[in-house]
């Protein structure tokens, strides 16, 4: 079991029709010879012992033919009525002659023989009896030829008749014995089929649910654990218990579904650390962000006040700068006020000067 999984998907699938191609073998093989068996047990019957049956029964019927010549022989006068009769007795004892010489090849069995071998005999008595009879006719004795047909011929011819009764009942028998091992034959190849059919389809479904195991099975549960590892479930073993892994193509989905599993296992044991890394420096970033918060608050009110001074500051340098356009303003009237009293004061003393001689003020 161990070595069948550990072969190729393709050799397991090889195998198995291996196997139930040699089982479909050897099934049809046993049903050719079982037929073949049949085909020769057929052709003992037709071809055999039927023949030698029917060859037989028409050598009787020959004989019966051949007395009722004999007989009538003896109810004429004329001498080429009896030879015409004479050589129609001829033409059966050839024919007779022909079907010996057949049977002689086609009876095997040592009693037949044995039984064969004495008809020639009573045969060969009968047609001198015979003979006898037709010279006897031929020399114009009827009356010891029907004494001759009425004693011997007779006799011998019984004898006759009842050696060929007994090879055709001996035939009958032996045809009936191969009738009977063809059908004993017959009912142990239905029983050697029906058994190797059983045994057969057996072994098919066995081999079938091991091979559905080492194939099926395992891919049914890969795609199983390839589903659950989709939804976020890395907890599946697609091992299946086992302690080694075959080696074929099934064994390779199961390591690779494994180490797919533990590198995710991994990824997401280092995403948790990150994950854990970036909580711990969120929370440090949100302690320094509400430090911020706070100093941005505090600046916030410090600004607040700036802007309050510099408003007022502002509020200050604008009435300063008011102060000071108005103090502009009167010192351009001032200035204006001066200049005008200068040009009085310049006019008043050219005046003077006009008035007043040149050398009188010296200094």
């Amino acid at each position: 079991m161990k070595i069948f999984n550990n072969l190729k998907v393709r050799t397991k699938l090889l195998v198995a029709f291996g196997v139930i191609f040699l089982i479909s073998f050897s099934i049809s093989v046993i049903s050719l010879l079982e037929i073949r068996f049949f085909n020769q047990q057929i052709d003992i019957l037709v071809k055999d012992r039927y023949v030698i049956v029917n060859k037989m029964d028409e050598w009787k019927a020959e004989v019966l033919k051949i007395a009722e010549l004999l007989r009538d022989m003896l109810l004429v006068d004329d001498q080429k009525h009896i030879d015409g009769d004479m050589n129609k007795v001829r033409e059966l004892q050839a024919s007779v002659a022909d079907k010996i010489k057949y049977l002689d090849g086609v009876i095997r069995s040592d009693e037949g023989k044995k039984l064969f071998s004495e008809l020639k005999s009573v045969r060969e008595e009968y047609i001198k009896e015979r003979e006898k009879q037709y010279i006897l006719l031929k020399e114009g004795k009827k009356k010891e030829a029907r004494d001759l047909l009425l004693g011997s011929v007779t006799d011998i011819q019984n004898k006759y008749l009842d050696t060929i009764e007994k090879n055709v009942k001996f035939q009958e028998k032996q045809m009936m014995n191969v009738v009977e091992v063809t059908n004993a034959e017959y009912r142990i190849a239905i029983i050697e089929l029906i058994s190797s059919g059983i045994v057969s389809l057996f072994v098919i479904v066995g081999f079938i649910i091991i091979l559905t195991k080492t194939i099926s099975t395992p891919i049914i549960k890969c795609a199983s654990i390839a589903k659950k590892m989709s939804s976020g479930d890395l907890s599946q073993n697609s091992e299946f218990e086992n302690k080694t892994v075959s080696k074929d193509e099934i064994g390779q989905l199961v390591s690779a579904i494994n180490e797919m599993q533990e590198k995710w296992r991994n990824i997401v044991f280092e995403l948790k650390s990150t994950a854990d890394t970036l909580a711990s420096a969120s929370q440090q970033l949100s302690a320094s962000s509400e430090q911020m918060s706070r100093g941005v608050s505090e600046q916030s009110g410090r600004a607040s006040q700036i802007a309050t001074s510099s408003t007022e500051m502002s509020q200050t340098v604008i009435d300063i700068a008011k102060n000071a356009s108005s103090i502009a303003s009167s010192a351009v009237d001032t200035s204006k006020t001066a200049k005008t009293g200068a040009e009085i004061v310049n006019k008043s003393v050219h005046e003077v000067k006009c008035y007043v001689p040149a050398n009188r003020y010296r200094f």
